[in-house]
């Protein structure tokens, strides 16, 4: 299987600590991962049924990255590759 590269850029609070301490990627959308409606469009891989959940959760606030959540949850493979914008350059977790 072919492996992807991804953009993540880490910089709520805490992303960059918890990625250089823990070696974990955090994404920053906690209210989507509480609602049961969200979880089960995003296991389906139903993305009509993830747009009508996304709007619910956020009331339509921050549509533009709704799409990066779909991409990490759905797109993503094991094996591809994650860079992560740093102050001192680039991350890569591995």
């Amino acid at each position: 299987m072919e492996k992807h590269y991804w953009l993540h850029r880490a910089s709520y609070e805490g992303g960059l600590v918890i990625l250089e301490k823990e070696k974990k990627l955090t994404i920053g959308y906690s209210d989507a991962a509480s609602n049961d409606e969200m979880n089960t469009a995003l296991a389906s891989k139903n993305y009509d049924s993830f747009c009508l959940a996304y709007t619910n959760v956020y009331n339509g606030n921050i549509e533009r990255s709704k799409n990066n959540l779909w991409r990490f949850v759905v797109e993503m493979r094991k094996d591809d590759i994650v860079v992560v914008p740093c102050p001192w350059g680039f991350y890569l977790p591995l």
